[in-house]
């Protein structure tokens, strides 16, 4: 497993700030773990603690069981993980096991009940804080507890320029890009 550093609360928008593609962790009431891909993602606040938002249809199972226990976790995946990210995809959490179903290695957050893939770049803990409800999706509203990126993918901000750092951004139906190694200034 990759080594992990603390990013403050109000510092863990500089994990999402590269716009990528973010995996979901929820756990239902029943204590039925799910992890889901999500393209729509932003930072809203940073102070006095980073403050997020997702986009979720209304029939992901991901957006009922943050709606009952009030919390999920965001990981960012390594552009190695592009397949897992797929997988995920291809099924819906209300008739699959995902993590069964494509044997995810996961480790446990640390403040709340989740699990989020092993290797990803990094993960961000969230309190549920707010959901609008909006046509076919729930603006699902976070607010950070605790968060960790792989040292070598973070110094002061995400090194999307770096192997460690490249992302996953998801552009339509099964079409993906990642990071340049070139910063521009």
């Amino acid at each position: 497993m990759k080594e992990y550093i603390n990013v403050s609360n109000n510092k863990a928008y500089q994990l999402l700030n590269t716009g990528a593609l973010v995996l979901i962790s929820s756990v239902s009431k029943e204590g039925k773990h799910n992890i889901a891909p999500i393209a729509w993602q932003c930072p809203v606040d940073f102070d006095p603690v980073t403050r997020l938002l997702i986009v979720c249809d209304k029939v992901h199972k991901s957006l009922k069981n943050i709606e009952e226990t009030k919390q999920f976790a965001v990981s960012i995946p390594h552009i190695s993980q592009l397949k897992l990210v797929k997988e995920l995809g291809s099924c819906s959490g209300h008739t699959v096991n995902k993590l069964q179903k494509f044997n995810i290695n996961t480790f446990e957050t640390e403040k709340i009940n989740c699990l989020v893939p092993t290797d990803c770049i990094g993960y961000i803990e969230c309190k549920l804080y707010n959901i609008i409800m909006d046509g076919s999706v729930g603006l699902i509203f976070g607010e950070v507890v605790f968060s960790k990126v792989t040292k070598e993918a973070y110094h002061g901000r995400l090194l999307s320029e770096s192997e460690a750092g490249k992302t996953i951004h998801h552009l339509t139906s099964k079409v993906f890009i990642t990071t340049s190694d070139e910063i521009l200034q």
